[in-house]
């Protein structure tokens, strides 16, 4: 089993993600949770997203 943390990105969630970093045996987000199931996702949201994701390492 992995671990992951529920993240709802930077504008709406209030803990940053050099908080989530620092929880220990986290392997990663589940993010993508302010759409629906379905529905299309700009390719630059998405790629904002993964940007700030690598930059806090």
């Amino acid at each position: 089993m992995k671990m992951t943390f529920r993240w709802y990105g930077s504008a709406i969630d209030p803990i940053p993600l050099k908080y989530v970093k620092q929880i220990p045996g986290m392997t990663g987000l589940m993010g993508l949770l302010d759409k629906p199931a379905g529905v299309y996702w700009p390719e630059e949201e998405f790629a904002a997203l993964k940007k700030e994701d690598e930059c806090t390492g």
